[in-house]
């Protein structure tokens, strides 16, 4: 058997993720806060805000300067396990434009040399609008939104109905075909169990929309928000190594 066709039974890939069935197709949802995409043999993460930890230090802020250096390393980690074709990243890739000082573009670039056999791609989030030159020997192939993967539309921003945008994320939308669903990130979502004792910390979640699926935010130096779900939505928290439907 290929390494194509027994990814998700090596030893320790896939263990505690949460499969569902979205458009159609095979969705995996990862405790390392990632989405792989099994037909296509791709690989989705949202929110990295790499060289956040240099922006804050850059404001005085005592932060260690190693958040950027750890989400890579655990980016690598994952795309090691799943062997993807391609790794698409669905905005904010950079925290902001100071963040990308000499150590943050040379953790970034040690890195793309280390997955050299998996493509990469960058839906442009609002935080990377403010990264202008980028640097050129990163083979990031960089787009705006609404990139389509039949039958998936990549966004950084969700597309909620019209008469949700303004509460839930701010900004209009992109809006979908007949059987589309779109994949984002933007949010950070996070659940907190309101009904139940043993839950007293939000847990960042998945949140499953009719309309599409926002993934959390894979950085370690991120904030997360406490989502508004409706009756319709379906949410699955990362409890340490597994994700659980709530």
């Amino acid at each position: 058997m290929s390494r194509t066709d027994n990814t998700n039974e090596r030893k320790g890939v896939g263990e505690g993720c949460c499969p569902i069935t979205l458009g159609g197709q095979s969705l995996f949802l990862l405790s390392q806060r990632a989405v792989y995409w099994s037909e296509r043999k791709v690989l989705f993460v949202a929110d990295l805000h790499l060289g956040k930890d240099a922006t804050f230090r850059q404001a005085g802020l005592a932060v260690p300067a190693v958040s950027s250096r750890d989400s890579l390393n655990r980016l690598q980690k994952l795309v090691e396990a799943y062997d993807p074709s391609e790794c698409i990243i669905l905005g904010d890739l950079i925290h902001a434009a100071d963040s990308l000082n000499e150590r943050v573009q040379g953790e970034v670039s040690e890195f793309f040399g280390r997955v050299s056999g998996c493509r990469w791609r960058l839906i442009k989030g609002n935080h990377d609008r403010h990264t202008k030159k980028w640097p050129a020997d990163w083979p990031l192939l960089i787009e705006s939104e609404g990139a389509i993967m039949e039958p998936f539309r990549l966004l950084h921003f969700p597309e909620f109905p019209a008469d949700a945008r303004d509460s839930r994320i701010g900004r209009e939308g992109i809006s979908l075909k007949q059987g589309e669903y779109f994949l984002a990130g933007h949010i950070h979502p996070a659940w907190r169990g309101s009904a139940s004792l043993l839950v007293r910390e939000k847990l960042a979640c998945y949140w499953l929309t009719p309309r599409g699926l926002i993934l959390p935010a894979f950085g370690t130096f991120t904030g997360t928000k406490v989502i508004d779900r409706t009756p319709q939505d379906r949410v699955f928290a990362i409890a340490d190594t597994q994700v659980i439907e709530v």
